[in-house]
């Protein structure tokens, strides 16, 4: 039973769900689906060949039945990835293409996340029961899909992780989605997204123990959000006692706003008690290089004693300064640093190697790329 299925189009995702509707015990094997024809829009389907989906549809006691049964008449992918979503009762992993939305409420897909985030549903679906990973990604190659498509996943009991590619925090976020500690995901990940403070508080603070959190910051093109260091910092603190691995990486963010104050380092992780796998990009350990006046803090007051990688992506100036006080001291400060990784730093081939010499003097195994 390991069967992972992909739906490229209209065409596929109906051909597929006839094959789930004449073969029931197919859809037993089915544990991983991704799929990219998602749409809330009518397709060029022929009606004579979605008459058995109809048929079957009519005999599911489906939420909002009339609507799905009409949907499904007009062959809106959106209804058909619903009804296969409805009959896989053991999918484990699911990729989407999530599609614009200008009201999410309006989706079948969205509307039976909703249905299997709700206590009491209905006994005859399976309420996505395995269902332990979700991959989102915007339609387009500008702008990205809101963040609320995602809160009613985050209600599912089963889910443990979500990545999310083009994720953009641009609309005011609604918390009443993303109630404390709520759900059940310890492994978040945004790649090529936009995210401030707010979003990325509401979200992370929705988990219950959120072990992995990695946030890859798009440009323009994704958003144009603005976020302050210290403040990213303050908003995984809720799970300061969990958190184990952390990336943020912010080369290519469209905007750091500019008061003096904010581009300070991102300040003490030491509170952060299990956090043993660091990356982050110079901006969040020295802080901007247009900031003269500004003294950063030592590695090691903003590093916890419990790391055992670190990587660090970019090379600031005054960062080279305190990555070298940092080797002399970390055997002591941080004796369970194991790895330092320096990535897009110096092509300066000596200051390489003193760093290299430095390090393996202090028992770090040190990579300078």
């Amino acid at each position: 039973m390991a069967d992972t299925i992909s739906l490229w189009d209209a065409s596929s995702s109906a051909d597929f769900l006839r094959s789930l509707i004449e073969r029931r015990s197919l859809a037993d094997t089915i544990l991983s689906i991704t799929d990219q024809s998602w749409s809330l829009d009518q397709s060029e389907l022929e009606p004579d060949g979605l008459e058995a989906i109809v048929e079957a549809a009519k005999s599911l006691d489906l939420p909002e039945k009339e609507t799905w049964i009409k949907a499904l008449e007009n062959g809106t992918t959106d209804a058909i990835l619903a009804l296969i979503l409805y009959l896989t009762p053991n999918l484990q992993e699911l990729s989407l293409v999530i599609p614009y939305m200008e009201e999410k409420t309006k989706s079948l897909v969205w509307k039976l996340f909703n249905v299997a985030g709700q206590a009491g549903s209905s006994s005859e679906f399976h309420n996505f029961s395995s269902l332990e990973i979700i991959k989102g990604q915007h339609w387009d190659t500008e702008d990205g899909f809101d963040m609320g498509v995602l809160a009613v996943c985050f209600r599912l009991p089963s889910l443990r992780k979500v990545e999310a590619f083009a994720c953009s925090s641009e609309n005011e976020i609604d918390e009443g989605d993303w109630p404390e500690k709520f759900s059940e995901v310890d492994t978040l990940s945004f790649e090529f997204s936009d995210m401030d403070e707010s979003s990325i508080g509401a979200i992370v603070a929705s988990c219950k123990a959120l072990k992995s959190f990695s946030c890859q910051w798009g440009p323009a093109t994704v958003g144009a959000s603005e976020f302050t260091i210290p403040g990213i910092a303050d908003a995984l603190r809720s799970q300061k006692h969990s958190l184990e691995q952390l990336t943020l990486d912010a080369r290519e963010a469209f905007a750091i706003e500019t008061a003096e104050e904010e581009f300070e380092a991102i300040g003490s992780l030491k509170d952060f008690e299990k956090l043993a796998s660091l990356t982050l990009s110079s901006v969040f350990l020295s802080g901007s290089d247009d900031n003269e006046d500004y003294d950063p803090p030592e590695l090691t007051d903003i590093l916890p004693s419990t790391l055992k990688d670190l990587k660090i992506l970019g090379r600031a100036e005054r960062l080279l300064d305190q990555v070298k006080a940092f080797a002399q001291v970390c055997e002591a400060d941080i004796p369970t640093l194991d790895v330092l990784i320096l990535e897009n730093w110096s092509d300066n081939a000596e200051e390489q190697q003193q760093l290299l010499d430095d390090f393996s003097r202090a028992g770090v195994k040190c990579s300078v790329k």
